[in-house]
């Protein structure tokens, strides 16, 4: 018997949550990383989602360390952790696909 994980459809509800917060408050960087050829990996789009949330100094976005100074990590406004959602997954589904999909019209 099969066991199956997933959370609407996504790996796991980090995973999820992050698209669902992408898709509705990022959509523009979405396009962005469609169109441009740089996005290659997974990491890249997990780059400007991070360096976007620190230009616009979304503090509900970040878990900072003890001192304040520094970000330890990302979340999203709901505390699911950049660190568990499944980055290749997300990769594929918002950047690849929409991509190819773009290619063949």
């Amino acid at each position: 018997m099969t066991t199956y994980n997933t959370y609407n459809g996504w790996t796991n509800r980090a995973t999820w949550n992050v698209a669902l917060w992408l898709d509705n408050e990022f959509p523009d960087l979405i396009q962005d990383a469609i169109k441009d050829r740089y996005v290659k990996e997974p990491k890249h789009l997990r780059s400007r989602l991070e360096d976007a949330i620190e230009e616009l100094d979304l503090h509900s976005w970040c878990l900072k360390t003890p001192n304040g100074r520094a970000i330890a990590h990302f979340l999203t406004p709901d505390a699911e952790r950049f660190d568990d959602a499944d980055w290749e997954e997300l990769f594929e589904e918002l950047i690849e696909k929409p991509r190819k999909e773009r290619e063949e019209q």
